[in-house]
């Protein structure tokens, strides 16, 4: 079950999720032709909004922070350390190694055996 899930997630990842930014400017330029939005537009790191959202509204001044998930951009796994206002990159783990891809089946499974109708 896990295995297969991962093989047909991949197709999904590889054509959406990992380039989001260019397919959203696309899409806005058909919209709106007329508008260039690449300058416009701003993102962050995937991971670094995570640390952020748990850094900054945090009782403490300084922190390591970990984040893991599936995949966000390339990244998968991250340790940041937050001081003050300050959240520094200390080590990253790349696709497609990914203890989330991994998670992702099983928590799925493990919330359709415990969910009821």
């Amino acid at each position: 079950m896990g295995f297969r899930s991962f093989v047909a997630a991949m197709p999904l990842w590889l054509e959406e999720k990992l380039f989001q930014k260019h397919l959203l400017i696309q899409q806005l330029q058909e919209l709106a032709p007329q508008i260039d939005c690449r300058g416009k537009l701003l993102f962050t790191e995937h991971h670094l909004a995570y640390a952020a959202s748990a850094f900054y509204p945090s009782p403490f001044e300084s922190a390591a922070i970990l984040t893991m998930d599936g995949v966000g951009e390339w990244v998968t796994t991250s340790v940041m350390l937050g001081n003050g206002r300050e959240i520094r990159p200390v080590k990253e783990i790349h696709f497609p190694h990914s203890i989330g891809l991994l998670y992702s089946p099983c928590d799925r499974r493990t919330a359709a055996l415990t969910s009821t109708p």
